[in-house]
C-alpha cells in the first residue's frame, strides 16, 4: 500500500516538472489523452471521509504530564537554588530571583508552551544586572532570553557565569550543565563561532550518559527527560549517528532506548535524502533514506509496544509511514490515534498528521480541512 503510494507521489512529481513539449516528444497522442484523463479522473476522487477522532474522558493530558515536570523542576531547579540562598544570606536580587523561579516553569518546561517570555525575559536581565549569581537562576535566565529576546552576548555571559557555579560543586546534577552547555552553544553559534558551537553541541550529547545515571531524572520521570532534553531536528542531523550508537548502552528503559534509537535513525534518514522535491534526490539519497527508514520504523514501532503511555514513539512514526517505510498495516491515522491515546493533546501528534495529509505526500487540502473539523468535533478547545 504504501510503496503504491510512494510511486504514485514520484510520478505526480515527475509529470508536474516535465515539459509540454517534453511529453509530446515522448509520447503518442492516444496515450498522452489517456494520461491526461486519468490524472483528471483521480483529481475527481471524492476524498475518504475522517473517521472522528475518539477521546476518552480520562485521557491523559499535558496538563497531567506539567504536574509530573513541575516536581521534577522544582527538585533540580527551584529547591537547590533556594537552599543556596539561604546559605550564603541576604542579598538584593534573592526575592527577585525567588520570582523568577516560580514564574518560569511555564514558560520553559510546560508541554504545549507557546508565545515568547518577553516579560519574564526583561525582569530576568534586572535580576541578572543586580548581580545576581546562583547557576540555576543564570540558566533560567539565559533561556529565557534564547527565547525571546535571542541577546546571545547575555546568554553568553549568563551561562559562563553558571558554569562557574557548577564547577564550585561537584554534586550538580548533570542535565543542569547539559542545559547551559546548549545555552552556550546557541550563543556562539549565533557569533559565528562555529567550532566552539559544534563542541559544545558534542559536549551536551555526551553528558546524556552521565544524566540518566546521576539521578537528574527517576525511572518515573523518563517521559520528563526525553520531553525537557529535547533536540531539534538540525541537532539529531548532526549528532543522530552518536546518539544512535549510544542509546543501547544508556541506563534507562528499553523504550526510551528503542525510541532514541529510532528518532536518530529517523532524521538521519532525511539528512541522506535532502529536504528538496523527490526529482531532486540522488540514487545514493534514495538508498540511505530507505534503510534508515527502515530501521527507525522497527525501533519506534518496538518502543510504541514496550511503552503505549507514551506519545513520542507513535508520533514519529506518522512521518515514517508518510515518507513510505510503513508495513502494510500501518496508516498515519493508526498512529495518530495510539498518539492520543496516550496523551490526547500532544501536538506534535496532530502537527505530523496534519503535514502527512498536505498535498505534497499525496493528501489534499480537503483532507486537511477534513481533518480540522473532526478536531474541532472534539470540542477540547
Amino acid at each position: 500500500m504504501n510503496s503504491i503510494r510512494i510511486l504514485l507521489c514520484l510520478f505526480m512529481v515527475c509529470v508536474a516538472v516535465t515539459t509540454a513539449s517534453a511529453v509530446e516528444d515522448a509520447m503518442p497522442e492516444n496515450l498522452q489523452k489517456a494520461l491526461i484523463d486519468s490524472l483528471k479522473a483521480m483529481a475527481r476522487e471524492p476524498q475518504k471521509a475522517v473517521p472522528p477522532i475518539k477521546i476518552p474522558p480520562d485521557a491523559f493530558t499535558a496538563k497531567m504530564l506539567d504536574e509530573i515536570t513541575l516536581k521534577w523542576y522544582k527538585r533540580l531547579f527551584v529547591e537547590p537554588a533556594l537552599a543556596r540562598m539561604k546559605a550564603r544570606g541576604a542579598v538584593a536580587w534573592e526575592a527577585d530571583a525567588r520570582k523568577l523561579l516560580d514564574a518560569s516553569f511555564d514558560a520553559l518546561f510546560t508541554a504545549n508552551r507557546f508565545g515568547k517570555p518577553t516579560a519574564l525575559s526583561t525582569f530576568a536581565k534586572k535580576i541578572q544586572a543586580a548581580g545576581c549569581d546562583d547557576p540555576a537562576v543564570l540558566l533560567v535566565a539565559a533561556k529565557l532570553n534564547r527565547l525571546a529576546e535571542k541577546n546571545w552576548r547575555f546568554v553568553h555571559d549568563c551561562s559562563q557565569l553558571s558554569n562557574k557555579g557548577w564547577d564550585a560543586d561537584p554534586k550538580t546534577p548533570a542535565v543542569m550543565r547539559f542545559f547551559t552547555d546548549l545555552n552556550l552553544r546557541s550563543a556562539w553559534g549565533e557569533s559565528g563561532r562555529a567550532k566552539e558551537h559544534d563542541a559544545l553541541e558534542t559536549q551536551a550529547i555526551m553528558r546524556l550518559p552521565r544524566i540518566l545515571e546521576d539521578g537528574s531524572f527517576t525511572p518515573e520521570e523518563m517521559e520528563v527527560f526525553l520531553r525537557t532534553t529535547w533536540l531539534s531536528s538540525d541537532t539529531m542531523k548532526r549528532q543522530g549517528e552518536r546518539i544512535r550508537d549510544m542509546s543501547a548502552k544508556l541506563s534507562a528503559p528499553k523504550w526510551v532506548q528503542l525510541y532514541l534509537h529510532g528518532w536518530a535513525e529517523k532524521e538521519l534518514a532525511w539528512k541522506e535524502r535532502g529536504g528538496g522535491w523527490a526529482s531532486t534526490v540522488t540514487d545514493k539519497g534514495w538508498k540511505g533514506f530507505e534503510e534508515h527508514l527502515s530501521k527507525a520504523r522497527e525501533s519506534l514501532a518496538a518502543s510504541w509496544v514496550a511503552n503505549p503511555k507514551s506519545p513520542l514513539a507513535a508520533t514519529a512514526m506518522i512521518s515514517v509511514v508518510m515518507a513510505g517505510a510503513g508495513r502494510p498495516e500501518d496508516t498515519e491515522r493508526i498512529w495518530f490515534d495510539r498518539a492520543i491515546t496516550a496523551q490526547a493533546d500532544h501536538v506534535p501528534a496532530y502537527s505530523a498528521i496534519e503535514w502527512a495529509y498536505n498535498p505534497r505526500w499525496c493528501g489534499s487540502y480537503e483532507l486537511m480541512l477534513e481533518f480540522g473539523r473532526a478536531c474541532l468535533a472534539t470540542k477540547r478547545y
